[in-house]
């Protein structure tokens, strides 16, 4: 996701901020760089190839 964040605060723009912010981490994040300021991406769970979920389209 490119505007990962907690309910109320600004999203996180770098995958090397996860740590920081949250308790539980992924299995898995993707580091592109920096993301750019852009609206929400297209969130899918991907964990059950058999059934895979779109979250936040």
């Amino acid at each position: 996701s490119t505007s990962l964040n907690k309910k109320g605060e600004k999203p996180l723009l770098n995958v090397k901020n996860l740590k920081n912010k949250f308790k539980y981490l992924p299995d898995l994040a993707i580091d592109a760089g920096e993301c750019e300021r852009v609206k929400p991406s297209r969130l899918v769970d991907i964990r059950d190839v058999n059934n895979i979920k779109v979250i936040r389209k």
